[in-house]
């Protein structure tokens, strides 16, 4: 049944345009009779708010939305046009969560003053709700849908079209879906989505942009693929050109002062009252707009604020943060989550303080990226008890760097140690066009058809200790008649890691398996509890050379060569930049020649701070004799409860970037790696060829004293395998 009452003659009506009236489609009504308003967003004119009594749930309240339809084109240098199609209108939305009688209420005001009365009462069918994604009440580091089915994010960043308009995002989403995908991250920037992103559109939004969100949210929607909105993004703040001679968007943006708005400052973006009452203006728009579609599963304000750190007070950022999280949860009746990015742990507070659901970093030309994310993923979990994922992942910041990468392990290894490791989802991979192009949906089909089959995200579910087998730090001797070989270790740069610093010399590929022993960051004397050593053991030929990069000092560091404790060179660094970020203050290749002999080369730095080495290289080094454990140095991320465990197993030796270039990979055999903390008894292992995406075979093992060591069949780079517990 439908119907209004107006208070005044000539007010406003109520028309239902799209009634489907099942749970988790939504409802849709045009409200006419209004007269055309002057400022449309205005917080302080017109307004449309309803209130929906619906079952089992609190009352619902929703606000209508000033709407112009738009149709798409191509126009110069192919760019996507718009053209409005029809009149501008008063819309409003709601999607049902429950089925049963719906009861809705809407008050128009203008400046305060009531305008008209209407109403709609209307049942709604049982259907999926599949939407609104929220932290698992369960399991605080997971999430799930409103209706309680577990969401464990697998896809990428979709941020913005290309030339293909709408129909890139009809053959992204395609394939995304065949292969289990479920989840994308689209920016409103002022390329694509943003509403509120140019001179003169400061509480005047872009209503063809807004449009075309609508028409990719229903896409995605359609096609079962969650969405995290990325509101704003770091450019909008940044004065100065970037590496790719851009993104200085604070000199177009509309709350700057020179284009009208209020803040003199990017500071004052935060502190303002103006400018903060306008943000919340666009919030209501935005959860007026777009919360009814159940596939936005995040809010998320800023991609990488900590990108224009400079531009800020960190406790005005923080603190616009906690106000604006407050704001959008009292507007959106749909409890969904609210999320911003950083670059890296920047703002350790941010997230507890601004009371934020989901915590986020980003990452780009990371060592070992399987295993550092499933360490941070541990390490958020301790630290925040909140979800965690990778919201932007890439093997370069640059550019897909293919050629860098040509196996895409990089890629494998985020996906896989990122999710198994402990995180809410896999790392959400940034150069989508690129990936699409090279087809790599089967990588992802593996990974979901894996977790589907798994109970991660369960009550209890939580990052594992494992432990695997070490080669020996002792030298053995050359092999007879091989040939030199020459390689480049990657270096982690792990604050304070406990690694043990020697690296034994066997082969390239032995070599690079043993990255993780070396620390990138050389700590000086102002740090005596966080150094390690820095060193190499080899047999070295005729014309053998150890050369390294420095990336980035603190203060000041100094860096001494030694062969067999014997000092060889030596170089000083002073600050450069005056800061303390890894961030190519230098970038000084050194190289430095090794006497021929049996030695031990150590890189020591006598300085007072630290240096950030990117990389090691070392040539013309004599391959050793097999060691023990050498053709199986293995890396393990593990995640479950006592009684079972999803486990990815890796090879050190292509541990991104280790050997990435090697187009072929050699076969582990006799393998083991070790999880802790499972329940004594019998546990069966059923193992899964990660790139074939399938089954391999099951093994059984004994878990004793809380230790369960499994012997992994052969695999070559990586192998998965889900162990559970079986009766005695």
């Amino acid at each position: 049944m439908l119907g209004f009452v107006v208070l005044l003659a000539a007010l406003p009506s109520l028309t239902m345009i799209a009634a489907p009236n099942r749970v988790g489609l939504t409802t849709e009504w045009t409200i006419q009779g209004l007269p055309v308003p002057a400022r449309p967003f205005a917080d302080a004119d017109w307004r449309i708010q309803a209130t929906l009594v619906r079952p089992g749930q609190p009352p619902a309240k929703v606000e209508g939305f000033w709407y112009v339809p738009f149709r798409d084109g191509k126009g110069p240098e192919d760019k996507v046009t718009f053209t409005p199609t029809g009149k501008a209108e008063w819309r409003l939305r709601f999607t049902p969560m429950r089925p049963g009688a719906h009861r809705m209420r809407v008050r128009v005001t203008y400046r305060g003053a009531l305008r008209g009365t209407m109403a709609s009462d209307f049942r709604v069918a049982p259907g999926p709700l599949r939407g609104f994604t929220r932290v698992n009440p369960r399991n605080s580091s997971y999430l799930v849908t409103a209706d309680g089915q577990r969401m464990i994010p697998i896809g990428w960043n979709l941020a913005w079209w290309t030339q293909g308009g709408f129909k890139d995002y009809e053959k992204w989403s395609d394939q995304m879906q065949t292969a289990g995908m479920n989840f994308a991250r689209l920016w409103m920037s002022p390329w694509c989505f943003g509403i509120e992103t140019d001179p003169g559109q400061l509480g005047n939004y872009g209503l063809d942009r807004a449009w075309a969100l609508d028409r990719v949210l229903e896409t995605l929607r359609q096609r079962g693929i969650h969405v995290m909105l990325c509101l704003d993004y770091h450019g909008m703040l940044n004065e100065t050109k970037d590496f790719w001679g851009g993104n200085d968007n604070w000199r177009l943006n509309p709350y700057n002062q020179v284009n009208g708005g209020p803040a003199r400052t990017q500071n004052e973006f935060f502190t303002d009252p103006a400018a903060r009452a306008l943000y919340r203006q666009r919030l209501r728009y935005l959860v007026s707009r777009y919360g009814s579609y159940p596939n936005v599963a995040v809010w998320e304000f800023w991609n990488e604020i900590d990108n224009v750190q400079s531009t800020f007070q960190a406790n005005d950022m923080i603190a616009w943060h906690r106000e604006m999280a407050a704001a959008v949860r009292q507007m959106d009746p749909y409890g969904r989550l609210v999320s911003t990015s950083l670059t890296s742990d920047t703002f350790p507070s941010l997230w507890s303080t601004a009371k934020l659901d989901l915590v986020q970093s980003h990452s780009y030309n990371a060592s070992n990226p399987g295993i550092e994310f499933a360490e941070r993923a541990a390490r958020f979990r301790l630290a925040e008890r909140r979800p965690y994922l990778v919201g932007e992942y890439g093997v370069d910041f640059r550019a897909p760097m293919l050629e860098n990468d040509p196996k895409q392990r990089g890629l494998k290894q985020a996906l896989w140690g990122s999710l198994i490791g402990g995180g809410a989802g896999s790392a959400q991979s940034w150069w989508w066009e690129t990936l699409h192009t090279q087809g790599v949906y089967p990588m992802y089909r593996s990974l979901s058809r894996f977790v589907s089959a798994t109970p991660i995200g369960s009550p209890g579910w939580q990052p594992l200790r494992t432990t695997n087998p070490e080669a020996s730090t002792v030298l053995p001797p050359a092999r007879a008649g091989s040939p030199a070989f020459t390689v480049r270790i990657p270096l982690v740069n792990a604050w304070g890691d406990r690694n043990r610093g020697v690296l034994i010399l066997t082969d390239a590929l032995g070599a690079g398996a043993q990255s993780a022993h070396l620390n990138g960051y050389l700590h000086g004397t102002s740090k005596p509890e966080l150094r390690r050593p820095f060193r190499l053991k080899g047999h070295f030929g005729p014309s053998a050379r150890m050369g390294y990069r420095l990336n980035s000092v603190s203060q000041a560091a100094d860096l001494r060569v030694l062969v067999d404790d014997r000092e060889v060179a030596a170089k000083a660094y002073p600050d450069r930049d005056g800061k303390t970020e890894v961030i190519g203050e230098y970038n000084d290749e050194v190289s430095v020649a090794i006497p021929e002999g049996t030695h031990t080369v150590e890189i020591r730095n006598v300085g007072p701070d630290w240096a950030a080495l990117d990389w090691v290289e070392v040539a013309g080094v004599r391959p050793t004799q097999a060691i023990a454990a050498e053709s199986f140095l293995l890396a393990t991320a593990a995640s479950g409860t006592d009684r079972e465990a999803a486990i990815w197993v890796m090879d050190r030796a292509y541990s991104y970037p280790a050997n990435a270039r090697e187009l072929s990979a050699r076969e582990v055999k006799g393998g083991w790696t070790e999880v802790r903390g499972m329940r004594d008894g019998p546990y069966s292992a059923r193992w899964w060829h990660t790139r074939l995406g399938m089954w391999q075979g099951t093994t059984t093992a004994m878990s004793s004293r809380g230790r369960l060591r499994l012997t992994i069949p052969p695999f070559t780079e990586d192998i998965a395998a889900m162990v559970r517990r079986q009766p005695k």
